[in-house]
């Protein structure tokens, strides 16, 4: 699978070409909120119903939040014949963190702390927490821990992070999230 870095992505989207495609895979909602200029939102879950459009394209860039998803999609892609496909290095959420423009459905201010970030400070007190309850009050509460280190397991290895959608509703991530 060939990839691009978000420096390298930003120099094609910056200078679109009628043959080439830069796609996000994220859910409507997710691209909405955040999204890269001149990138078009087609969900991996419809991507299949786009496949001829996308043959058309001499290079197609694909991106999602992390690269989870759009690594999934260039398989799809690359498998259905898509002449040259690539994968977006770390997603939106790297794009974001190397400071390159985005557009927010608020007022262009991305969040405080990325929801990437969020998720490993949560995790992280969860984790923390339930091991000093299960010292200080009751073992049981070793339960905690297991149940927070399982979900950050599944959401790794599937790229559905339960925990990062549960933030996606906090208050402080509806103006703009990743």
């Amino acid at each position: 699978m060939n990839t691009i870095s978000p420096q390298e992505f930003y120099k094609k989207v910056k200078h679109p070409s009628p043959d080439i495609l830069c796609i996000d895979v994220r859910t409507g909602g997710e691209h909405k909120d955040l999204r890269i200029p001149g990138v078009v939102n087609i969900p991996l879950e419809e991507l299949g119903e786009h496949i001829d459009d996308l043959k058309k394209h001499r290079e197609v860039y694909v991106h999602c939040a992390s690269g989870n998803r759009s690594a999934m999609a260039c398989k799809i892609l690359e498998d259905a014949g898509v002449k040259t496909v690539y994968n977006v290095q770390g997603g939106i959420a790297q794009w974001h963190a190397e400071g390159l423009p985005t557009v927010c459905k608020s007022d262009g201010a991305g969040p405080p702390i990325s929801l990437v970030r969020q998720v490993m400070i949560v995790a992280g007190a969860l984790i923390l927490m339930g091991l000093f309850l299960s010292i200080a009050l009751h073992p049981a509460f070793v339960f905690i821990v297991w149940f927070v280190g399982g979900g950050l397991l599944y959401g790794g290895a599937s790229g559905n992070c339960l925990m990062m959608k549960l933030l996606g509703y906090a208050p402080w991530n509806r103006r703009c999230t990743q």
